[in-house]
């Protein structure tokens, strides 16, 4: 059995593979989005929200490029989402602060703010205490980057799908993906089920689980999954205006007044679940950045499977060997912060061949993939 052939057919509904979609539909394409659970998934749902390049100490290079150039597509995306889609994804340029409490931390962001790369400032104790009042007054400064904030990624990844499904994009939720279809070294679709669904270009945006493409096409893709925890909390008044980027742990303000604490960095495989242990790490580091945590309404704890690559840079574009096959995976802990222009780049590839500015994510940079004959 055959279903009707889409111009592209997207496997994964997280942010990534949403924000594909909606980029496609843009451009007139015809785009069927396959995903085994709901939008989101197990990671999407799961993020902070955080569009915070600086605090993430990219370096310079094509990774930061690409986010900054991201960064800068989210005031448009959420006017368009909330246009599109009807859905606010309370995207908020608070800044983020990066508190020193030590002399060497002090050092090394005042060396990142006198470096003029990204327009960091640098704040004294006082100022930064002006800002953020409730921040551990032991701190010794802080550097902060006002054009960096963040965004709700369920609220964004709802809204990519509404805003894609009103275009015309088909969304089939439930639906595994088994298999590629193939004739000779070209895919002309996926396999679900007993279900052939041929489509003119196949786009594997499963995060995680992308290493599924060694078991359909012999092809190993270099992503592991990172389990992260996060704890969201209440606090009444609000105890912060900016996203405060510790070492170790960040807190995010959301719109509704509570508070997100995360996140762990465990490499666990496939074990999705929250636990004691991290908890206590996290709400320990919280209360270490803003002590009034202490006093803290706990309100929920979970946990997400980052798509993590070797280089910690997503791998991006065709799979030699396997025409008609793209990669949109890996995106570690920017997932969210890199779906607008994964999106944008990989609907230009698709749909016109431009290849070029996704070169330096590509999955050759790990070594010649060579599939298995079809």
């Amino acid at each position: 059995m055959t279903v009707k052939r889409p111009d592209v057919l997207v496997v994964g509904a997280g942010v990534i593979g949403c924000s594909i979609a909606y980029a496609l539909v843009k451009r007139g394409a015809s785009v069927t989005v396959l995903e085994r659970e709901t939008p989101g998934g197990v990671t999407s749902r799961a993020a902070a929200g955080m569009l915070v390049p600086t605090a993430e100490g990219l370096p310079a290079g094509p990774l930061l490029d690409l986010a900054l150039q991201s960064l800068a597509m989210f005031p448009s995306l959420a006017a368009a989402v909330l246009e599109e889609g009807g859905v606010d994804v309370e995207y908020s340029r608070s800044g983020v602060l990066l508190p020193a409490y030590t002399d060497e931390v002090a050092e090394e962001l005042r060396a990142r703010a006198n470096s003029g790369q990204d327009g960091s400032q640098w704040l004294s104790r006082a100022e930064a205490l002006e800002r953020e009042p409730l921040l551990a007054p032991s701190l010794h400064g802080a550097l902060f980057q006002p054009n960096e904030g963040h965004v709700h990624p369920v609220k964004l990844t709802d809204g990519l799908t509404q805003a894609a499904a009103r275009r015309g994009a088909a969304f089939h939720f439930g639906v595994e993906v088994d298999g590629l279809v193939r004739q000779g070294d070209r895919v002309v679709g996926v396999r679900t089920g007993g279900i052939e669904r041929h489509a003119g270009a196949v786009v594997v945006a499963t995060g995680s689980w992308s290493g599924a493409l060694a078991r359909w096409a012999g092809v190993a893709v270099d992503v592991q999954p990172v389990r992260g925890q996060m704890v969201s909390l209440r606090v009444v008044p609000q105890p912060i205006r900016s996203v405060v980027f510790g070492r170790p742990g960040y807190l995010v303000p959301r719109r509704d007044g509570t508070l997100l604490l995360g996140a762990s960095q465990e490499w666990v495989g496939f074990e999705n679940r929250a636990t004691a242990g991290n908890l206590a790490m996290l709400l320990e580091a919280g209360k270490r950045l803003v002590p009034v945590l202490e006093q803290a309404t706990f309100l929920a704890t979970w946990s997400g499977l980052r798509p993590g690559s070797p280089d910690e840079a997503p791998i991006l574009g065709p799979v030699r060997g396997l025409e008609g096959l793209a990669l949109a995976t890996g995106h570690f802990r920017n997932g969210i912060l890199l779906s607008p222009v994964t999106g944008e780049l990989m609907a230009e590839y698709l749909l016109h061949g431009k290849a070029k500015p996704l070169a330096p994510f590509s999955i050759e940079r790990f070594g010649e993939r060579k599939p298995t004959k079809g």
